[in-house]
């Protein structure tokens, strides 16, 4: 059961902001610290060629109350977030959502709350905010509904972090959602079966089978039953472009191959020693 249900009710009582709205007037749930407050800043330092460092605090001032739920603040510094990636989504997904957008305060925070072996909770985070991976996504899609990100796009993001957390979860997590493709696979076959003759039959059950298949994501449930119902349509958007970037692959292979044969060949630079960044 979501613990979000105030900020929920909340984003769909909001009116929809602009972009020179949220960036430039009201950003709720988010701040910036120091003030002004209104709008937040995320300002960032790249120090790879997907990776950037937070530089100034981010606060995300979160209206839940009751047992269990977050303190109502949360300020996420320089230091709790050492790299980022922002939304970690491929290139050729960009036709739906790109790295960075509305999305990108949800995605600093989301970074913070999912701890990894390189990057674990920072020591001086509240406990109350060492949420489980489960409902630290489900806090993400609900950041994503309260900062104005389309519903859509807010809970197919939601599901796509919600099959990583399944899919690191263990073993049973793995095989369930291998299992899942495999019935998504199926079911698309019989959907196209039923409507090339195979029957009225085939077709009902095709529809029905994602809301039967997603039970195989858990607690995720709701995750699982948006993916079973847009795989198909992420799949065929996505699969030119994946198809046109591979084949951009080969070809850079094959020039710099040739680079090294013909004329003189690519010079590999030794790496500078680091300058430190000033602080702030």
């Amino acid at each position: 059961m979501d613990q979000y249900p105030a900020a929920v009710q909340q984003a769909k009582q909001s009116h929809e902001r602009s972009d020179e709205e949220f960036w430039g007037i009201d950003s709720t749930p988010f701040s910036a610290e120091p003030p002004p407050p209104q709008p937040c800043r995320v300002v960032l330092r790249q120090v790879g060629d997907s990776t950037f460092a937070l530089q100034e605090d981010l606060v995300l001032t979160w209206p839940v109350a009751g047992a269990g739920a977050p303190p109502s603040t949360l300020v996420v510094t320089p230091a709790d977030v050492p790299t980022t990636d922002l939304a970690s989504i491929p290139d050729y997904l960009g036709w739906f959502a790109r790295r960075f957008g509305r999305h990108t305060p949800a995605a600093v925070v989301h970074d913070l709350l999912i701890p990894s072996t390189g990057s674990p909770w920072p020591p001086d985070l509240p406990a109350e905010w060492r949420l489980a991976p489960a409902d630290a996504d489900r806090l993400f899609r609900d950041l994503l509904t309260s900062s104005g990100v389309p519903p859509v796009r807010a809970y197919l993001m939601w599901a796509a972090v919600a099959a990583r957390t399944r899919w690191q979860s263990g073993r049973a997590g793995k095989l369930g959602l291998i299992l899942w493709g495999l019935l998504a696979v199926a079911g698309s076959w019989a959907f196209v079966a039923g409507l090339t003759g195979g029957g009225p039959a085939l077709v009902i059950g095709a529809l029905v089978a994602p809301a039967v298949a997603a039970l195989l994501w858990g607690a995720e449930y709701g995750a699982g039953l948006v993916a079973g119902y847009s795989l198909w349509w992420i799949v065929f958007g996505s699969a030119p472009a994946w198809l046109a970037y591979k084949a951009y692959q080969v070809v850079e292979g094959v020039v710099w191959r040739l680079r090294g044969r013909v004329g003189d060949p690519p010079q590999v630079r030794q790496p500078a020693a680091p300058v430190p960044y000033p602080e702030r």
